[in-house]
C-alpha cells in the first residue's frame, strides 16, 4: 500500500505537502475541531432541545470540564507517543497486514477506519461485561443528566484504554496515519453531537441511524434501565449494534422523560472531580 507524496525527481507534490502539515498539526487540528463541536452542539441544545434539564448544570458541567482539562493532560503530558506517530513508525518499520500487501491507499483508509470503530465497539462491550472495566467507565454513565458536556466525562484511565485499542489496530493492522488523523477527528466530532440534549426530526433521525448513531439512539444508552445500558454501544457508525445483536431502537419509556444515569449514584459523588478520579477504587 502506497501513497506518493513526491514527484518523479524526488521533490514534494502540494498532494504530499498537504498531507505532511495536516499530520504535523493533527493536535491543534483535534482541538479545533473539539471546540467547534461543543459550541455548535451547545447552540444547538440552546435552539432545538430534545429535553428539559433533569439536573443542575452548574456543578455537572463544572467536573466534566474539569475531567477535559485532566484528559488532555494524560493525552499530551503523560502518553509518549500518539496515534499519528505510532502509524508513522509502524509504516517506516514495515509492520502490519496493510504495509505487507499491495492495496490502494484509499481502500487502506477506508478499512483502517472500519477496524478502529468497531473495536471501539468492542472496548465500550466490554467496558459494560467486565466488572473491573466498567468501574472505569461507570463515571461516565453516572452524570446525572444528557448534554454536550457528557462527552468530555470520561475516566484518564479510560482514555488509555482507548489509545491502547488504537493502538492494537494500528500496530496489527499497519493503519495508515491519514486514516488515523481523520478516523480521530470524526470520533471526537461524533461523540460529542450524540450526547447532546438535541432535537433531531424523527424522519430525519430514522434514515441517519442506518449509518451513524444519533443523539435518540445513544440516549437510551444512558438510560437509567440496566438492560439498556448495554445497548447502542455503537460509537461512530451504527453498523455494528447491528450486526452484534445489541441495538435496540425505542426506550422503554419517552425519550423526553426517561431517567438518565445511574441508581443509587450519590448527586454528591457524581459531581466531585475528586470523587469522580477515585470512582474505580471506591466501593
Amino acid at each position: 500500500m502506497r501513497a506518493s507524496v513526491r514527484n518523479p525527481d524526488g521533490s514534494r507534490n502540494s498532494t504530499g505537502i498537504r498531507l505532511e502539515r495536516l499530520l504535523e498539526d493533527q493536535n491543534e487540528i483535534h482541538s479545533l475541531v473539539l471546540v467547534a463541536a461543543l459550541a455548535a452542539t451547545l447552540l444547538w441544545e440552546i435552539r432545538f432541545p430534545r429535553r428539559d434539564p433533569a439536573a443542575p448544570r452548574t456543578r455537572r458541567w463544572r467536573v466534566n470540564f474539569l475531567l477535559m482539562v485532566v484528559n488532555m493532560a494524560v493525552l499530551y503530558a503523560v502518553v509518549p507517543i500518539t496515534t499519528v506517530a505510532l502509524a508513522l513508525l509502524v509504516k517506516n518499520a514495515g509492520l502490519g497486514l496493510f504495509n505487507r500487501i499491495e492495496m490502494p491507499f484509499v481502500l487502506g483508509c477506508l478499512l483502517g477506519a472500519l477496524l478502529m470503530d468497531v473495536a471501539r465497539y468492542g472496548q465500550h462491550l466490554a467496558m459494560h461485561r467486565i466488572p473491573l472495566l466498567w468501574r472505569i467507565h461507570r463515571l461516565h454513565h453516572a452524570d446525572p443528566d444528557l448534554d454536550v458536556t457528557t462527552s468530555l466525562r470520561f475516566h484518564p484511565i479510560e482514555t488509555i484504554i482507548g489509545l491502547l485499542t488504537d493502538a492494537l489496530i494500528i500496530v496489527v493492522f499497519g493503519v495508515p496515519a491519514l486514516a488515523v488523523v481523520l478516523y480521530r477527528l470524526a470520533r471526537v466530532a461524533a461523540s460529542t453531537i450524540v450526547h447532546g440534549n438535541v432535537r433531531v426530526p424523527a424522519d430525519v433521525d430514522a434514515v441517519l441511524r442506518l449509518i451513524i448513531v444519533t443523539p435518540d439512539m445513544h440516549r437510551i444508552h444512558h438510560s437509567v434501565l440496566e438492560h439498556e445500558q448495554g445497548r447502542n454501544l455503537s460509537g461512530g457508525l451504527s453498523w455494528w449494534d447491528r450486526l452484534f445483536g445489541t441495538y435496540v431502537a425505542r426506550p422503554a419509556s419517552d425519550y423526553r422523560t426517561m431517567a438518565l444515569g445511574l441508581t443509587g449514584y450519590p448527586e454528591a459523588r457524581a459531581s466531585s472531580l475528586r470523587a469522580a478520579l477515585a470512582d474505580p477504587f471506591a466501593k
